[in-house]
């Protein structure tokens, strides 16, 4: 595995430093095994990388001038193709031999790549004020972010499909959507308000689910709900708002109910699939399965069978002669117990 990434370098040109350039260069870093090691640095000169994508073992990086280029792993060599005279902010991957661009000029570029040649197969144009700062492709739908704005393209029919408005913190500062992934059947981007919002790229409505119960462990809150992951809240160092520190799946449904130990660092869960469940950071365990129970009545026993042992348990036994308040209700003259080992 190949760690890639563009850095700026800021060289001084003579000694009164009169005039000064930013040299950009795309270093090349191994990162299989231990110690990760340097490979190979490509100056780029002025061009400044925006974005990188690996294309097979080609890696592309797209520039400023509107220009791609190509480089190999083991050559220092590459090539320029010329493809817009705007800013090309993003890339993204649609599939072995396709990928797309987002220019500042408002258009998703699809590009077709073979043998280290670029070919434009189609420009959808999303508005002339629109800036395309983000890209992501789940091979079927293409997500374009834009200011105030998430567009989802159907890579099939190569046409906008839905528009996703997102709103603004003050009126006259727009939001940027700055990052886009797919993760399954999600779509989730990161804006300059901070905020991580999920959609449905179906239909382009908010994925959100109820939360339905909460827990507090001194300054760290618990909550989970409809969504079964388990979020662990704790301030910040200013203890100014509450991020998310850590986030634990442990139940396959609702979680409908949460409690923090005050003895243990442990959060006991019970959830609609009928687990009762302590967990931690590191691990979790279910308290409560579906466990088999088999029942001899004529012997009074009982028994409980687990992976990797049997309990018998002995019946207890009613004491009739001793009133009670409510009918057919009887205390015990001897309470159940394990069958001791003979």
């Amino acid at each position: 595995m190949n760690l890639t990434f563009a850095n700026n370098l800021e060289k001084q040109k003579n000694v009164n430093r009169k005039e000064e350039r930013r040299d950009c260069v795309i270093e090349f870093w191994n990162t299989i095994g231990s110690p990760v090691f340097h490979i190979r640095t490509t100056a780029l000169g002025s061009k400044s990388a925006e974005s990188l994508l690996w294309a097979g073992d080609l890696l592309l990086a797209s520039h400023l001038d509107g220009s791609i280029t190509g480089h190999r792993l083991h050559t220092s060599e590459y090539w320029t193709s010329q493809l817009c005279p705007s800013p090309l902010w993003c890339l993204a991957s649609i599939s072995a031999s396709a990928f797309c661009a987002g220019s500042d000029s408002g258009a998703v570029l699809l590009f077709a790549l073979q043998d280290d040649w670029i070919a434009s197969t189609k420009t959808i144009s999303t508005g002339f004020d629109a800036h395309i700062m983000s890209l992501a492709c789940n091979g079927t739908t293409i997500a374009a972010g834009t200011m105030d704005e998430i567009m989802l393209i159907n890579v099939q029919k190569q046409r906008i499909e839905h528009t996703l408005k997102l709103p603004r913190v003050e009126k006259r500062k727009p939001t940027i959507v700055w990052c886009l992934c797919f993760i399954g059947d999600l779509l989730a981007s990161g804006d300059s308000r901070g905020y991580i919002t999920f959609w449905n790229p179906s239909d382009g409505a908010f994925s959100h689910a109820d939360v339905l119960s909460m827990a507090v462990a001194d300054e760290t809150l618990y909550a989970a709900g409809v969504d079964p992951t388990i979020a662990r809240l704790a301030p910040n160092q200013d203890r100014t708002a509450y991020r998310v520190e850590h986030r634990r799946t442990v139940h396959g449904n609702d979680v409908r109910a949460l409690v923090a130990s005050k003895h243990r660092p442990v959060l006991y869960s019970g959830g609609a699939d009928y687990y009762f469940c302590s967990s931690s950071r590191l691990k979790h365990s279910n308290g409560l399965k579906n466990i088999v129970c088999n029942v001899a009545p004529d012997a009074d026993l009982f028994s409980y069978q687990y992976t990797n042992r049997i309990v018998i348990w002995r019946t207890g036994i009613a004491a009739e002669d001793i009133a009670s308040p409510r009918k057919g209700i009887y205390s015990l003259k001897c309470g159940p117990c394990p069958k001791p080992k003979r």
